[in-house]
């Protein structure tokens, strides 16, 4: 279920987000009556943006205020592939706004109780002259976020790439070392969520970390790891 609020309510968490980075509360009022501001409370298990197959159903564009998320894509079989992770200042709907294309085959889901930032971003490049500048210090931002975005994507391009099961599991834990910048860190999947971002069966997944962990490279209970292996 989503439940509408006033964005005022949640004027503090929006004053924190990379999206508004250098402005002043008056300017940030400004913009949020410019495009539109809804906020919107969304269950955990309930769809931030709705899947669609067509521009009928457009695509909601906006941010992350707090809650974390998936994205995901099922395929023409109904097997679940995660995309990519959600945490509190990713940017939605910017690739089908931005691009002009309102066909989403995917969906971003709320995997807890999610504060959802609504704008309307086609109106970024229809300002008038006196709010010029706050909309291009916006777009600034928002290049900012997406660039950010494009590195975790090649990432996980890198994963992807590898040959072999064992590189694969390998290269994903030594990003998520240099991420947390620790040898032991929790991941943010359960054992299913591993499999299915890493686009592997979950029962290869667990017969594979057995395996490096009998080899002394890493030691995992549930989703809390620590890697033993050389940088």
């Amino acid at each position: 279920m989503k439940t509408e609020k006033k964005y005022l309510e949640y004027m503090e968490l929006i004053k924190s987000q990379p999206l508004f980075r250098g402005f002043d509360e008056e300017d940030i009022r400004y913009l949020l009556d410019y495009l539109t501001a809804v906020v919107e409370i969304v269950d955990a298990g309930e769809p931030i943006n709705t899947i669609g197959t067509s521009a009928v159903e457009p695509v909601q564009s906006g941010c992350i205020l707090s809650g974390r998320g998936q994205h995901i894509k099922y395929d023409a079989w109904g097997k679940c592939s995660i995309l990519e992770y959600i945490t509190p200042g990713y940017l939605l709907g910017c690739t089908h706004t931005f691009a002009d294309n309102h066909y989403h085959m995917s969906t971003i889901m709320a995997t807890e109780p999610c504060v959802c930032l609504y704008l309307d971003f086609k109106k970024l490049d229809s300002g008038s002259a006196d709010c010029v500048s706050a909309l291009s210090r916006l777009s600034v931002n928002i290049i900012r976020i997406l660039a950010k975005r494009n590195y975790r994507l090649f990432r996980k391009v890198d994963i992807l790439s590898r040959r072999t099961l064992r590189e694969k599991i390998l290269t994903y834990l030594s990003y998520e070392r240099d991420e947390h910048q620790s040898d032991v860190f929790d991941v943010p999947f359960s054992r299913q969520g591993m499999a299915d971002f890493l686009y592997i069966e979950r029962s290869s997944l667990s017969t594979e970390l057995s395996k490096l962990q009998q080899e002394g490279l890493i030691e995992f209970h549930h989703n809390h790891f620590k890697l033993t292996m050389p940088k």
